[in-house]
């Protein structure tokens, strides 16, 4: 196992999947939330998450932001939505805040 995760659409995950990464394909009546579980269950550290398949689901991100394991990420494919942006922005201003 990767320990590294792609959950997205079939055209994403294909190209993933070639480097040895986890794929999960979302269908159309599934929850991310249900491939999200899944992925962390089975030990993946990292999972990234199509960017376009979070809109609305910002409570993905808050569920883990206090924990070192898994990291979940935002993957811009087609369109930055500039959601990996702000989390690196709210990312560096933590670190700033503890280090003082």
């Amino acid at each position: 196992m990767s320990k590294i995760a792609i959950v997205g659409n079939i055209d994403i995950i294909l190209i993933f999947e070639k480097f040895g990464f986890d794929a999960y394909l979302l269908g159309e009546k599934e929850e991310l939330e249900e491939k999200v579980d899944l992925a962390i269950r089975e030990n993946n550290k990292i999972i990234f998450i199509q960017e376009d398949l979070l809109k609305g689901k910002e409570n993905l991100f808050k569920a883990y932001e206090d924990t070192v394991y898994p990291l979940i990420m935002p993957l811009p494919i087609y369109k930055d939505l500039g959601m990996m942006e702000k989390m690196l922005s709210q990312a560096t201003l933590k670190v700033t805040a503890k280090e003082s």
